[in-house]
């Protein structure tokens, strides 16, 4: 269970976020204050990963306690959600950089999407912490997210990655709209034409007629086969540039034909144009339900990547790896499940949440079992040394908590 203070006075908020916890059982619990310092007393007894603030205006108290925490050393393993009066102050808000921000949402998106925004986060629980500790170690941040079959799912998906590199200095504003246009025309693109198996015919009769596209998708997502279908949105952070995979589970196109036609104003159809102009190395694999691209990064943030370790990848059913106590080596899943065995017949699932097996990060290992790692999934693992981790928490002594509480160690 993820506990998540929130600091708010609004009553419709405090309701939304009842109902969510209602709905999504024992995920979350959420802890109300109107207080600013007996919330910031809360958070320094709890070191929370996830907290959500109300900003009613620039000049409020709340607003003013996050403005204050989010140079604050302390909470930089905190994540903040946060709720503004409407569309004009989310975009606002989304044009600056803070450290700890994860998602800005207005208050109309907060009160159709509340549940699958938690939902969604909470399926990604990793990238609540694991982006702070790639970001520190110094090492090519890896990662993925499974996006469902809808175009809001998209739109969280694609404010997670812009405000992370936007806040981690990796693109500026300029970069930042143009890869949120590019991102924005691969994942409909992924949705609509592949997962939804939407023709481009049949988009341009429905766009003719005045139609809404999402009432379109929408009619779609209604038979289960689409309905449960996934987009997969793979990115790697290196030195000087991002790279970014989208995958759907269409049967794919002849996408080489489409990058060979010019750009010719219509209704659509100009996306997968633009987009190449936009990004660098558009490519796609050869049935065309993969799109690869990269950005260039800031200049200034070459340095933030210093190391690049092993990753490996695994099939279902495949050892990761087998050790006892006084291994020194970490295997760091990235995404993927993998089940560990313990010698004396335990078991245990471990997702990209965990980031590290158990038993294998403290200094003190006299409690360490002899275990094995198998994937259960296809997986991807980056191997790190045991010295590396034990340097990141003398460096982030609050993270040895926050990771108990958090079940990482």
């Amino acid at each position: 269970m993820i506990t998540v203070p929130v600091l708010t006075k609004n009553n419709e908020i405090i309701k939304l976020l009842n109902e969510t916890q209602q709905k999504l059982g024992e995920l979350y619990s959420f802890e109300f204050f109107e207080d600013v310092n007996n919330f910031d007393s809360f958070l320094r007894q709890n070191f929370c990963s996830l907290i959500v603030i109300e900003r009613e205006n620039e000049e409020s108290d709340f607003y003013q306690y996050f403005e204050k925490i989010d140079p604050d050393y302390f909470y930089r393993f905190t994540s903040t959600l946060m709720v503004v009066p409407n569309e004009d102050a989310r975009m606002e808000l989304d044009m600056t950089s803070h450290n700890t921000l994860l998602l800005v949402s207005s208050m109309h998106d907060f009160e159709m999407n509340c549940t699958r925004i938690f939902k969604i986060l909470n399926q990604n629980v990793q990238f609540l912490h694991s982006r702070f500790i790639q970001n520190d170690m110094g090492v090519r941040e890896i990662g993925q997210f499974v996006c469902d079959n809808d175009s809001f799912d998209i739109t969280v998906y694609i404010n997670l990655l812009l405000t992370y590199l936007s806040n981690s200095g990796r693109i500026d504003f300029e970069g930042k709209f143009l890869l949120q246009t590019a991102l924005m025309e691969m994942l409909l693109n992924a949705l609509e034409h592949g997962n939804c198996k939407i023709s481009y015919e049949e988009k341009t009769r429905w766009l003719e007629s005045g139609s809404d596209m999402l009432e379109l998708i929408e009619q779609r997502n209604r038979q289960t086969e689409i309905a449960n279908k996934k987009i997969f949105i793979d990115y790697e952070i290196c030195g000087d540039e991002t790279n970014f995979m989208i995958r759907d589970q269409g049967e794919g196109f002849d996408w080489r034909e489409m990058l060979k036609k010019d750009i010719e104003p219509g209704l659509h159809g100009m996306g997968i144009k633009m987009t190449e102009g936009m990004v660098k190395r558009l490519t796609y694999n050869e049935v065309g339900n993969e799109v690869y691209f990269s950005v260039e990064n800031a200049p200034a943030t070459s340095f933030l990547v210093m190391r690049d370790f092993e990753i490996k990848e695994y099939k279902p059913g495949e050892v990761i790896k087998q050790t006892e106590s006084g291994d020194n080596v970490l295997y760091w899943l990235i995404f993927g499940n993998a089940e560990q065995t313990f010698a004396d017949g335990a078991k245990s699932l471990i997702s990209p949440a965990n980031i590290f097996a158990p038993d294998t990060v403290l200094e003190n290992d006299a409690g360490a079992r002899k275990f094995s790692l198998t994937a259960v999934s296809d997986v991807k693992v980056m191997t790190v040394q045991k010295a590396d981790m034990q340097s990141f928490i003398k460096r982030n002594p609050s993270f040895e908590n926050f990771a108990k509480q958090h079940g990482l160690i």
